[in-house]
Protein backbone atom coordinates (compact mmCIF):
# COMPACT_ATOMS: atom_id res chain seq x y z
CA UNK A 1 0.00 0.00 0.00
CA UNK A 2 2.68 2.34 0.57
CA UNK A 3 4.24 2.65 -2.64
CA UNK A 4 0.57 3.15 -4.68
CA UNK A 5 -1.53 4.83 -1.99
CA UNK A 6 -0.26 8.32 -2.42
CA UNK A 7 -0.04 8.63 -6.03
CA UNK A 8 -3.71 7.08 -6.03
CA UNK A 9 -5.05 9.80 -3.83
CA UNK A 10 -3.08 12.42 -5.69
CA UNK A 11 -5.06 11.44 -9.10
CA UNK A 12 -8.37 10.37 -7.65
CA UNK A 13 -8.79 13.55 -5.55
CA UNK A 14 -6.60 16.05 -7.55
CA UNK A 15 -9.88 18.71 -7.90
CA UNK A 16 -9.79 22.20 -7.03
CA UNK A 17 -13.06 21.62 -5.53
CA UNK A 18 -12.64 18.91 -3.52
CA UNK A 19 -10.14 19.84 -0.71
CA UNK A 20 -6.81 18.08 -1.27
CA UNK A 21 -5.86 15.16 1.22
CA UNK A 22 -2.58 16.46 2.86
CA UNK A 23 0.78 14.04 4.05
CA UNK A 24 -0.50 13.69 7.43
CA UNK A 25 -3.80 12.36 6.80
CA UNK A 26 -2.02 9.72 4.65
CA UNK A 27 0.42 9.40 7.12
CA UNK A 28 -2.39 8.63 9.57
CA UNK A 29 -3.78 5.69 7.29
CA UNK A 30 -0.60 4.10 7.79
CA UNK A 31 -0.11 4.77 11.72
CA UNK A 32 -3.71 3.29 11.84
CA UNK A 33 -2.83 -0.33 10.70
CA UNK A 34 -0.28 -0.08 13.78
CA UNK A 35 -1.80 1.04 16.32
CA UNK A 36 -4.34 -1.70 15.25
CA UNK A 37 -1.93 -4.24 15.51
CA UNK A 38 -0.57 -3.02 19.11
CA UNK A 39 -4.41 -2.95 20.61
CA UNK A 40 -5.11 -6.51 19.07
CA UNK A 41 -2.04 -8.12 20.65
CA UNK A 42 -3.80 -8.64 23.46
CA UNK A 43 -7.11 -10.18 22.15
CA UNK A 44 -4.89 -12.25 20.37
CA UNK A 45 -2.73 -13.93 23.33
CA UNK A 46 -6.71 -14.99 24.79
CA UNK A 47 -8.05 -16.18 21.61
CA UNK A 48 -4.46 -18.73 21.28
CA UNK A 49 -5.60 -20.10 24.55
CA UNK A 50 -9.18 -20.24 23.85
CA UNK A 51 -9.35 -21.26 20.41
CA UNK A 52 -6.05 -23.30 19.30
CA UNK A 53 -3.40 -22.00 17.27
CA UNK A 54 -5.04 -22.73 14.01
CA UNK A 55 -8.42 -21.70 14.93
CA UNK A 56 -7.20 -18.12 15.68
CA UNK A 57 -5.17 -17.98 12.75
CA UNK A 58 -8.05 -18.62 10.58
CA UNK A 59 -9.81 -16.17 12.27
CA UNK A 60 -7.41 -13.51 11.79
CA UNK A 61 -7.68 -14.03 8.42
CA UNK A 62 -10.76 -14.14 7.67
CA UNK A 63 -10.83 -10.74 9.18
CA UNK A 64 -7.98 -9.36 6.94
CA UNK A 65 -9.87 -10.64 4.25
CA UNK A 66 -12.29 -8.49 5.72
CA UNK A 67 -10.68 -5.43 5.87
CA UNK A 68 -9.17 -5.42 2.61
CA UNK A 69 -12.55 -6.02 1.35
CA UNK A 70 -12.94 -2.74 3.08
CA UNK A 71 -10.53 -1.07 2.31
CA UNK A 72 -10.92 -1.94 -1.91
CA UNK A 73 -14.42 -0.98 -1.64
CA UNK A 74 -13.05 2.96 -1.37
CA UNK A 75 -12.35 3.38 -4.13
CA UNK A 76 -16.11 3.50 -5.45
CA UNK A 77 -17.08 6.46 -3.25
CA UNK A 78 -17.56 9.41 -4.87
CA UNK A 79 -14.69 11.60 -4.80
CA UNK A 80 -16.87 14.88 -3.32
Amino acid sequence: MASFFPLFVESKYNNKNIKQIDTMEIAFCFSAFEVACVLSSKFNSVTISKMGRKNSLLFGLALLVLANFGIGTLYYLPAD
